[in-house]
């Protein structure tokens, strides 16, 4: 008995087929015991078990099972009848049928058997075994279904017992079928069929017949599918009976049904077997009753169907009206037979009756049953006749399938609330099997049916089911695969997985259906496999309205022939995948159906384990949809390109449901055999190897592992193939991986001595490797129990299994199950990659020394020879050591530091440099840790410059004395200071007055002699030393209006010199006035960027107390530059990185100048513009024309009205003046004002770029009337700017004839004026975008340096006015060069070249004896421009200058200024000298060029980089020139010499101490440095910092570069080096070593690019020249050249800007950006709309960075912020992601996601304004209003906005035409996935009332579609259009309504609203050409009416149960089929 316990436990397993191979085992031992035994009551507690049970398979096996116990004796047969009873009365009503069955066939035993016949007598009729069946209550009456059957075989066991002798059993039988036949319980024919019996019977049969017969003419007319042979039958059985039977044969509605019954009723006449009048009685009443019809059928029809209608909706209402319905149906389905060629309308008729026949009880399905049983009777008849005679055949045909789909319609009922469904597929293969025996062929129509038989299969679960169904598909395949004709689709090919999965059935009949079904699709599978069909599937406009079936077949169909990535076949389970993803993560790229469904169905079993409660939706998905999917996986394993995830899918079906263990089992057996047996003609080698990989997963269920296991141990046999036994181990692991319970035959497998028997087979031992370190890995602990296999692995001599035995080893440290130095000691001569050792590293100090040394050993090493392996084994060697704490490495590695930079600097493969920089960034981070802080201390000048410089103003008696200044007025300017007690006390008036006057008579002094000799060198240098001396004028009297007043009084009395001078003063004065200004908006907003600007140009005194740092905020601290520290300045509490202010300059300036100093901006201005015109007075205009140039170029954006003004003056006076000086200056003078033109884009931009226009061929236009000789260049320049049609030019007056040589003379620097002003526009043209006219210029300016013979006096007059044009190219070459170098286009051959023109022009120059005013003025101009050319070259770091080149230079100018020369000469001799020293005095550059404060590594080199000031090799040459223009400025008998000499001395004193380097560090080796001398930072700066090109030396990798920086940018500190040189370096060092590299390891172009930008943001903010660099890059002309790769980087790293610039520069720059999206541009490419797609994405995920970084001090920037999205708002493209992910769009679809998850970090109130959406027209307006809408959608999706929002949304998106909203329909859906069910259920709710109202129903029923859809249970097999969705809505809305209790709750209303709105569609439609009667629903819906009308119709019909009788019946009359 313990046994049968045991295999009762046996019957719960989930498999159906092991749970019947239990039940037979019970069985089995059952039949084992004797009849006393099977009394007992064990046995009867498990007979009971059994048939009690839950499981369908259980309880059909064991009926099966007692049946045969009954047969074969074991079992008594009372003892049979009472357990089926009792099994009966307990079972659930879909088992009512197999115990109704299972009682008839032991009932019919029992009559075969004459002892239990005899002892078959009842002590009453309710002990009767059909009386008992009968007295079932109401809520099992479906046994009458099945009562039939069970008297069937009664009847038959009576016929074949026709010699019995039990007359009561007889008797008896024949009263219950009559009874049961008057009842309507039994059909009519089986009534009939009671012959055969014995002579004393013939009187109870022939009764019994007659009363049969005149039942059934009562009830309805008799059915001619009997068959017209039994007419003689029934007559000659009913002549007891009266003559109304005979009547009612006459009188039969058909007409050979009529023949027929005349000629038997003549022939029984004549044969006297009927009397003679009563033959001719029902002769003449047959006459009599005879009609002939001629009525159009169809119209009759018409005329009863809403009779019939109206019958059909009543039936329930009553008994006596269900009963008059059911006949009067049923007589019509008769009268069918009449008249078969007018029958198909009747037909027709009564089958849509039939869909409106109420079901909602066992016994309506009853009656439905009988009544679709009539009319498939009737049809079978009216075809057969129609088929003999040869017409209407494929109408009949039609009709037929329409037929077929009604048949099995019935199943859900059936299935529901009964268990007939034998009945339906017996009907269904009647209706096959006569087509095909009156030799009919299949239609195509007709075969869909398999397609019903499909899904009925998959949910079955009864034997003699599957086996109706079975047939019935092989009859039809049969019949199918007659017809030549048919398309074949192939839609059997489904019903592969449940043909394998009935082949574990226990029943052999079951198992031949199967069998025979399997080799016919097995034939199809192959031929799939050989010659795969491709086929282009036409997807109709308006498909047909859609079942269950067509949705799972349209799947197949569209996965097998079309795009595995179509959105249609994935969207719905991408939904649902990208709805789980948290708010911030992106969206799911599009994956195909099998990917999705496999994702989505993991998902489903963490549900399924997970202990949390499930939905009822995730219960179906779980119960339902496995098999389903299996269906589908199993076809798909064929697929050429599916096959593998259709696998997979298998696999994830049978983790869902257990009970598809053994059907996977099977698949994996079927196509295996069919694979194998096809690998011949093709290799599926993958797809088998995929198959066995699916065993392993089988074993999820414990039930399963012996199946797994004996199919795997047989390929594990000891002479097995060595693949298939390697194979099969990992199979076995796999397995063990899902359930443990495996591991003891795994185990027995991987013992030591298995490496020792198989090591001659490679393969084989590698997989025991494999395992032995995946069973480490996935359970450590059972990894120790197989230590001593890892043992052997490692002492394998197999590099790969020694590998894989390290790695277990590792493995089980990293678990901590083994101590790792416990193990050392065995495995350290072949371990390698040993990381896990650091944990104990302290404690085995020597076994880590060996650890470590062996890591460094294999990290270091090189071999060349196994590249690729073997960097594999470095970068893990690196990572291991990454593990270890830095220390260790430190202590045991020797040389450790020196060793790891040589190793870092000198590698070249990526995947090591990823591991190195790892490594590299865990030790700066230990580095800075453990740093010590280090004191800074004030450092004395050591440089002999810096010596001269200091002592300077002492030696030349300007310190403090005022006497010199007549003497020496340019050097006077910059040191001349006046000051007394109390400087800063506000004290009396009288104080002021005499500090003004010093000031005042010293300006008097200073103009009077200072002479400008109308040179513009003189010039520029006066302006730049007058502006030192007003900033100290204004920091002493505070009153800048009076200063200004004082200047014009003296300037209007004073003579031309004067006059001059005092003219550049006052541009001098506004230029600082400008500066203190926007110093002073630093102060009140915080703007450090313009306190920047203020200290270059203040040069502030440094006598003054330091504001602390913590005084300043520290989002802009970082941003201010270093000045002057007081002696006595403490040390700072902040880190030396951050920077201090002079506190009294702070609270000075601010109180120097209130905001009225805008006023004198104005005045001055007023000022110089009446100068300006003062034709008269040239020396007024020339100096007016400078001033206003350097004012125009400063002016703030707000004051674009005086600039305006200004540059219109320099044009007109340019124009009309016929002094070449004026115009020349005026030249200059629009030079300057380029600088400030262009500047911020979104103002005034059109102006001003007429302006630059017209200021470019302006100054074209005269040069070229000066000189001929470039008029083509010049015209080809202007050409770039065309004049705008409205704007008018000013008329140039022609001042030079070119007749006379005076000209020389008098206006040399007039032309040069002109040729300075071109050559400084570039910087506006490059802002303008024209790139070709800025190289065009530079071309120019570089060839007027390269002159021949420059002053040859034979040369034509255009050769002799070349050497103008040259004056003006050297001194603004240098500016055009700098500007060249900072925007990358100029390269080093180009500055070779330059140097060159440069050297040879002088050379020339100083070879010409002539004396000539020319000669100077030019030698002057090429010496300033040459060394003006050297600093800003050099002082930029980016290119290098040959040595000797520059030495040549420096003996030039010395030979000039040493020598006996015009003072002139010397002056730019020695001007020459300092600005090579980067001084930049007397040239365009207002402020000096940057020097480093770093120097690099000295070595013996030709070329030069960087500062001459920091070379020391060149530190001895440089002193000896700087000192001997010192001793000419101290002690000089000229006094004109010694007055140039002190003043360029003083611009350098100036340039150095405003830079402060003579307080600063300038090396890495002082010690105020913050980093230390030996750290990996400090050294890999001064390995960047030494980094220089060179074509004849090694190069290091771009990847190694690449790699130093982002070591860098991860370090917390950098030291203090000049980092913009060595950046501005890297940026061009990938485009110097291009051609080097190997295409195989050329690294991602661009790449060293980005990560130098990546390092300046990070530490931007501590270093001004990579904030310099930063700011120029981010400036937007320059932005809009960079590479593409170079702005998506900026722009996805905008939030580093917020702590790097200042409040002001990030307005700017985000305006910037929100210019540059609008029109992206860049230099190398035309942008496709992808790539501005991907720009703008960028953007979006900068900006939303800039969000989450933004601090309380940043919150200004939310306005800029919310700019930049407006403009990225309105660009985005349309808002599909159907449309991108159709068109192959990802970037589309990332650029959306970027701005949704940006735009939910917005403020609400700006947000809500951006989406508001106004109303929704058609055009580019509702473009607007559906992105809009889409946004919200998606925004409710990630939570950023609350859900009610969302429901604003309904009244715009479904009032609109459905095609211009239906992507955001979609969206809407999307957004509701995880909405509360309520808010669910109201969306569709109101969704249903708009589509009453709207004028667009198609828009509300299609959103309806799409709800109902995604929240279906056939969710993941529906696809996806506009269109399909509305042929889906039947089903999928039903399927929600009716299955899902929470959706439940609203079907009542939602039914009754569609009814509404399917009566409005239904009122439109009918009407159609009459609109104005229906004006509400817009004319453009026409198309889709009659479709909508279908899809309403037929979802109506589906939910009918939810509707009253009216509507029903409405409905029902409704025309729509």
């Amino acid at each position: 008995m313990e046994t049968l316990q045991a295999l009762l436990n046996r019957t719960k397993l989930p498999q159906p087929s092991l749970q019947k191979q239990a039940v037979i085992s019970i069985f089995t031992n059952l039949r084992s015991l004797t009849r006393p035994e099977l009394e007992s009551d064990p046995v009867t507690t498990t007979l009971t078990q059994c048939l009690t049970s839950n499981s369908p398979a259980v309880i059909d096996q064991s009926v099966r099972e007692v049946c045969l116990l009954v047969k074969e004796s074991k079992l008594d047969f009372n003892r049979g009848l009472l357990e089926l009873q009792s099994g009966l009365e307990g079972c659930q009503a879909r088992f009512v049928s197999l115990f109704v069955k299972a009682l008839a066939f032991v009932v019919q035993l029992g009559f075969r058997s004459e002892d239990v016949v005899d002892r078959a007598r009842f002590e009453s009729s309710e002990a009767h075994p059909f009386v008992k069946i009968r007295s079932i209550d109401d809520m099992i009456l479906c046994v009458f279904v099945s009562l039939s059957m069970a008297i069937n075989m009664a009847i038959n066991a009576i016929t074949h017992r026709r010699t019995s002798n039990s007359p009561l059993v007889i008797d008896q039988s024949v009263r219950d079928i009559c009874l049961l036949v008057k009842e309507s319980k039994l059909d009519f024919n089986r009534g009939l069929l009671l012959e055969g019996c014995e002579a004393r019977f013939i009187s109870l049969f022939v009764k019994a017949l007659g009363f049969v017969v005149q039942l059934k003419f009562q009830n309805e007319v008799l059915r001619l599918g009997l068959g017209l042979s039994q007419v003689r039958r029934i007559l000659l059985l009913s002549l007891s009976m009266s003559i109304n039977t005979i009547t009612q044969c006459v009188i039969l509605n058909s007409r050979l049904a009529i023949d027929q019954s005349v000629r038997e009723v003549c022939l029984l006449a004549k044969e006297r077997k009927l009397d003679f009048n009563r033959g001719l009685l029902g002769l003449q009443s047959g006459l009599e009753g005879c009609v002939a019809r001629h009525m159009g059928m169809e119209e009759v029809c018409d005329f009863l169907r809403p009779f019939l209608n109206f019958v059909v909706i009543q039936m329930s209402s009553s008994a006596t009206m269900s009963l008059f319905a059911r006949n009067l149906l049923s007589s019509v389905a008769s009268l069918c037979c009449s008249f078969p060629e007018d029958s198909l309308p009747v037909f027709k008729m009564l089958m849509r009756c039939c869909k409106f026949i109420r079901c909602n009880s066992a016994e309506d399905v009853t009656y439905v049953s009988y009544l679709i049983e009539t009319i498939v009777d009737a049809f079978v008849a009216v075809l057969s006749h129609l088929a003999v005679n040869g017409v209407l055949i494929h109408e009949a045909q039609l009709c037929g399938a329409e037929l077929l789909e009604m048949v099995f319609s019935m199943c859900t009922y059936i299935y529901k609330y009964s268990s007939g469904e034998e009945c339906i597929f017996d009907m269904s293969r009647r209706l096959i099997v006569v087509q095909a025996e009156l030799g009919l062929k299949c239609i195509p129509e007709a075969s869909t049916v398999m397609l019903s038989l499909f899904v009925t299969l998959n949910q079955s679960e009864l034997e003699h089911i599957q086996l109706s169904i079975l047939k019935l598909v092989l009859d039809l395949i049969k019949w199918k695969s007659g017809n030549e004709t048919i398309v074949d689709v192939h839609e059997e090919i489904l019903f592969v997985f449940p043909a394998i999965s009935l082949m574990s059935s226990p029943s052999k009949y079951v198992k031949e259906a199967a069998s025979e079904l399997l080799i016919i699709l097995g034939k199809l599978s192959a031929s799939f496999l050989v010659a795969p069909t491709n086929e282009l599937l036409l997807e109709e406009r308006y498909p047909h309205i859609s079942k269950l079936e067509d949705i799972i077949y349209r799947l197949f169909r569209h996965l097998w022939f079309q795009d595995q990535t179509s959105v249609s076949g994935s969207l719905y389970l991408h939904w649902v995948s990208n709805g789980s993803k948290q708010a911030e993560e992106k969206e799911n790229p599009l994956k195909n159906w099998t990917s999705s469904i496999i994702e989505y169905c993991q998902r489903m079993v963490e549900i399924q384990k997970s202990s949390l409660p499930r939905s009822q939706s995730e219960d179906t998905f779980l119960r339902e949809i496995p098999p389903l999917l299996g269906a589908i996986a199993s076809v798909l394993i064929v697929h050429p390109t599916l096959g593998n995830s259709a696998v997979d899918l298998l696999g994830i079906a049978g983790n869902m449901d257990p009970k598809l263990g053994v059907p996977l089992f099977l698949v994996v057996l079927f196509y295996n055999n069919i694979l194998s047996r096809k690998s011949q003609e093709i290799d599926f080698q993958d797809i088998l190897l995929k198959l066995l990989r699916m065993l392993p997963s089988l074993v999820s269920h414990s039930a399963m592992i012996p199946l797994v296991v004996q199919t795997i141990i047989p390929m594990l046999q000891k002479d097995a193939n060595p693949v298939l036994y390697a194979t099969a181990l990992r199979l076995l692991c796999k397995a063990w991986e899902i359930n443990d319970r495996i591991f003891g035959s795994l185990q027995g497998l991987l013992l030591p001595e298995a490496f020792i028997q198989f090591k001659r087979e490679r393969s084989i031992c590698i997989s025991m490797a494999v395992t032995v370190r995946d069973v480490c890995q996935k359970h450590p602990d059972r990894g120790v129990d197989i230590i001593l296999s890892v043992e052997a692995c490692i002492e394998s001599t197999e590099a790969i299994i020694q590998a894989l035995g390290v790695q277990s080893l590792a493995l089980l440290c990293e678990a901590d199950v083994i101590d790792f130095y416990t193990a050392w000691g065995v495995i350290s001569n072949t371990c390698l990659l040993l990381r896990w050792g650091a944990m104990d590293a302290e404690s085995y100090p020597e076994n880590a020394t060996g650890v470590l040394q062996i890591l460094w050993e294999v990290a270091t090493s090189r071999h060349p020879y196994h590249s690729s392996s073997w960097e594999n084994a470095r970068e893990s060697a690196f990572d291991a050591l990454t593990c270890y704490e830095v220390p260790h490495f430190q202590q045991f590695i020797p040389d450790f530091r020196e060793k790891n930079i040589d190793m870092l600097i000198s590698e070249t493969d990526s995947r090591v440099l990823e591991a190195m920089e790892r490594f590299e960034v865990k030790i700066i981070t230990h580095e800075h840790i453990t740093r010590r802080r280090l004191v800074k201390e004030k450092r004395v000048p050591v440089n002999k410059i810096e010596k001269l410089l200091d002592a300077f103003p002492r030696v030349i008696g300007l310190s403090g004395n005022t006497s010199k200044a007549r003497e020496l007025p340019g050097a006077a300017l910059f040191y001349l200071a006046f000051s007394m007690k109390d400087d800063y006390n506000k004290g009396g008036s009288k104080v002021l007055h005499e500090l003004h006057a010093k000031y005042e008579s010293t300006l008097v002094d200073t103009a009077a002699s200072l002479q400008l000799s109308r040179n513009m060198i003189v010039a520029t240098l006066s302006l730049q030393s007058w502006q030192p001396f007003l900033q100290r004028w204004l920091r002493a009297c505070e009153a800048a209006d009076d200063i200004l007043k004082s200047m014009r009084r003296l300037a209007e009395k004073s003579i031309p010199r004067s006059a001059e001078n005092i003219g550049l003063a006052i541009g001098a004065l506004c230029l600082v006035i400008i500066i203190i200004l926007k110093y002073n908006a630093l102060l009140r907003i915080s703007d450090a960027a313009f306190f920047l600007f203020f200290i270059r140009y203040s040069r502030l005194s440094k006598n003054v107390s330091i504001l602390k740092c913590k005084d300043i905020p520290t989002y802009y601290e970082v941003s201010i530059p270093r000045t002057s520290l007081a002696d006595n300045q403490p040390d700072c509490a902040c880190d030396w990185n951050y920077n201090t202010i002079p506190e009294k300059q702070l609270s000075g300036l601010t109180e120097v100048l209130p905001p009225s100093a805008h006023a004198t901006k104005a005045s001055a201005s007023k000022f110089l513009l009446s100068w300006l015109y003062q034709h008269e007075h040239e020396y007024r205009q020339w100096s007016a024309a400078i001033s206003l140039g350097v004012i125009s170029s400063c002016l703030h954006v707000t004051d674009y009205k005086q600039k305006f003004e200004n540059i219109n003056a320099l044009l007109e006076v340019a124009c009309s003046s016929k002094s070449t000086l004026v115009r020349g200056a005026c030249g200059v003078a629009l030079g300057y004002s380029c600088q400030d033109l262009l500047t911020r884009f979104e103002v005034h931009k059109i102006q001003e770029m007429e302006l630059l226009g017209k200021i470019i061929r302006i100054l074209c236009l005269l040069i070229d009337q000066y000189t001929q000789s470039s008029t083509m260049a010049l015209h080809s320049l202007s050409e770039c700017f065309p004049q705008l049609a409205n704007s008018t030019e000013s008329n140039i007056t022609r001042s030079f004839s070119g007749q006379t040589s005076d000209y020389f003379e008098e206006d040399i620097w007039g032309v040069s004026g002109l040729v300075i002003g071109l050559g400084s526009s570039v910087t506006a043209i490059y802002r303008s975008g024209c790139l070709d006219a800025v190289k065009k210029i530079k071309d120019l300016l570089i060839s007027w340096i390269h002159l021949e013979n420059p002053l040859d006096q034979h040369s034509t007059m255009n050769k002799k006015l070349e050497p103008l044009l040259s004056m003006g190219a050297c001194l603004v070459i240098p500016f055009v060069v700098s500007f060249f170098q900072k925007v990358e286009l100029i390269d080093g051959s180009e500055l070779v070249y330059i140097a060159s023109g440069y050297r040879e022009l002088i050379s020339e120059l100083l070879s010409t004896k002539s004396s000539g005013a020319l000669r100077q003025s030019l030698l002057m101009a090429s010496c300033v421009g040459a060394g003006d050319f050297l600093g800003s070259v050099l002082n930029e770091g980016v290119h290098s200058l040959d040595v000797k080149c520059v030495k040549d230079f420096l003996d030039m100018f010395k030979t000039i200024y040493s020598n006996p020369q015009p003072p002139l000469m010397h002056l730019g001799a020695m001007l020459g000298v300092v600005n090579a020293l980067g001084a930049g005095a007397g040239t365009l550059f207002l402020r000096p060029l940057p020097l480093s404060r770093s120097s690099s590594e000295q070595k013996e080199s030709s070329f030069i980089t960087g500062p001459l000031f920091s070379n020391a090799a060149m530190e001895l040459n440089l002193t000896s020139l700087v000192q001997d223009i010192f001793l000419v400025a101290r002690s000089s008998d000229d006094h004109q010499l010694q007055h140039y000499a002190a003043w360029a001395v003083s611009f350098l004193r100036d340039y150095i101490w405003s830079s402060n380097l003579h307080n600063e560090d300038r090396g890495p080796n002082s010690a105020s440095q913050s980093v230390p001398d030996d750290s990996i930072v400090m050294k890999l700066s001064l390995w960047l910092m030494n980094l220089h090109y060179s074509e004849t030396a090694i190069s290091p990798h771009v990847n190694t570069i690449a790699t130093v920086f982002r070591c860098l940018t991860n370090a917390p500190k950098l030291p203090q080096l000049d980092w913009g040189p060595i950046i501005r370096r890297c940026m061009r060092y990938e485009d110097q070593v291009a051609e080097m590299l190997q295409q195989d390891s050329a690294p991602k172009k661009g790449k060293l690019r980005e990560e130098c930008i990546i390092f300046s943001l990070v530490h931007g903010s501590n270093f001004n020249a990579l904030l310099t660099f930063l700011d120029e890059l981010f400036d937007l002309s320059r932005f809009k050249m960079l590479e593409m790769n170079l702005q998506l980087c900026i722009l996805s790293h905008l939030p580093h800007t917020l702590k790097t610039f200042s409040g002001s520069r990030l307005e700017k720059l985000f305006d910037d950006v929100a210019s540059f999206i609008q029109s992206p541009f860049s230099s190398d490419q035309i942008y496709t709309s992808e790539q501005k797609s991907l720009l703008r994405t960028s953007c979006w995920k900068g900006l939303r960075m800039c969000f989450e970084e933004a601090s309380l001090d940043s919150e200004k920037l939310i306005p800029s912020f919310e700019n930049c999205m407006e403009v990225l708002f309105s660009l985005l493209p349309e808002g599909s992601l159907l449309r991108s992910l159709e068109m192959s769009r990802n970037h589309e679809g990332e650029e959306w996601s970027e701005a949704i998850r940006c735009l939910g970090k917005a403020r609400w109130d700006w947000l809500s304004h951006c989406l508001q959406i106004s109303s929704i027209q058609e055009g580019p307006q509702l473009f607007e209003a559906k992105k809009r809408m889409i946004a919200r959608t998606r925004l409710v999706k990630i939570g950023s906005i609350p859900l009610t929002e969302l429901s604003k949304l309904k009244s715009y998106a479904l009032n609109t035409r459905s095609d211009g909203v239906w992507d955001v329909l979609v969206e809407v859906v999307m957004a509701l996935q995880h909405a509360e069910g309520s808010v669910k259920s109201q969306w569709l709710v109101d969704a249903a009332e708009i589509s009453c109202v709207t004028s667009y129903p198609t828009t509300a029923i299609q959103f309806i579609s799409l709800l109902s859809g995604s929240f279906s249970k056939y969710m993941p097999f529906l696809t996806v259009n506009p269109h399909t969705v509305l042929s889906d809505l039947p089903v999928t809305l039903s399927s929600l309504l009716l299955d899902d209790s929470n959706w439940g709750l609203v079907a009542e209303s939602v039914v009754l609203i569609m009814w509404t709105s399917t009566k409005r569609i239904y009122d439109w439609v009918t009407n159609a050409n009459d609109f104005s009667s229906h004006g509400s629903v817009d004319e453009s819906e026409k198309d889709m009416g009659k479709f909508l009308l279908k899809v309403m119709h037929h979802t109506c019909v589906a939910l009918k149960d939810h509707l009253p009788p009216e509507q029903r019946l409405m409905l029902a009359n409704m025309n729509v089929f």
